[in-house]
């Protein structure tokens, strides 16, 4: 019986999801790599429907990684399973900058407005729960002082300078 709901509940999903646009579409059970600068992060979606939340694990491995900060679009809470990285923050709004470690608590709130970057890796496992995704997101270059928004998919909206 059990069978027949999942196959039921996958079939319904892709109906949906070929008709959804892709702020829309449900995900279940992906997975996927992802590049934050040249450190590498396996992400895996347990369940992704953006309008109402999302339930995904990373896993941060050893290395070096980001020079761009970014926000997100969502607002949410990260759990730490293991290991541990280090994460810098900018504050737009007086220049400032600072670097804390990912094991300062197991809990943590990240506000969607936040500006952050995942600097190094010793090697981490989290699992994140996100509230409803707004349409946008930022992302800082402090080489070059651009702000880029951009929205569902990676598309770039626009690009500022101060």
């Amino acid at each position: 019986m059990l069978y027949y709901i999942l196959l039921f509940v996958v079939f319904a999903t892709k109906l949906f999801n070929k008709w959804a646009s892709i702020e829309y579409q449900i995900i279940i059970l992906k997975s996927k790599t992802i590049k934050l600068g040249t450190l590498n992060v396996d992400e895996i979606t347990l369940f992704e429907w953006k309008p109402l939340f999302c339930l995904k694990t990373f896993y941060f491995h050893v290395g070096e990684a980001q020079e761009i900060y970014h926000t997100h679009s969502f607002s949410a809470i990260s759990f730490l399973l293991y290991g541990n990285y280090i994460e810098s923050f900018y504050n737009s709004s007086n220049n400032s900058v600072w670097t804390e470690r990912r094991d300062r608590s197991r809990f943590i709130f990240i506000p969607k407005n936040r500006f952050h970057q995942i600097t190094k890796s010793e090697g981490c496992r989290t699992i994140m729960l996100t509230g409803p995704w707004g349409n946008t997101y930022t992302e800082y270059k402090p080489d070059t002082n651009e702000f880029i928004i951009s929205t569902h998919g990676r598309k770039e909206i626009s690009r500022e300078r101060p």
